[in-house]
């Protein structure tokens, strides 16, 4: 399974599961799943400051649930540090950076407007 999502300074902001929706979309001959992926792409860029990146990532679903369970519980940081260790591929985009921010994050010090 794929799943898409947002990452920052933070951690895991979604964990979205990306190859149903757009089996589903594509399916359905609508673009759902190309427009979630448009919003995800902007939100990153608007959020650059805190090295948001967008990210598609394989995981069996045993895994995925483990990352899910801690994004559910908000344990952001230790979702991406789990996905990070269990995805068997990982894809970033490498626009403004991305793919070296991904080597960055999680890290509540690169958020220049973090106060914590």
């Amino acid at each position: 399974m794929q799943y898409v999502g947002l990452a920052d300074a933070h951690g895991l902001e979604s964990f979205i599961p990306w190859t149903n929706t757009y089996v589903i979309s594509l399916l359905n001959k609508d673009k759902a799943a190309n427009d979630m992926v448009s919003m995800l792409f902007w939100r990153a860029r608007a959020n650059r400051h805190r090295h948001a990146v967008v990210y598609r990532a394989t995981l069996s679903q045993e895994d995925a649930n483990i990352v899910n369970d801690l994004v559910d519980k908000g344990k952001f940081k230790e979702a991406l540090i789990k996905l990070k260790k269990l995805a068997s591929v990982v894809e970033i985009t490498n626009t403004l950076g991305m793919k070296k921010s991904w080597n960055l994050i999680p890290n509540d010090d690169l958020d220049p407007y973090d106060s914590m």
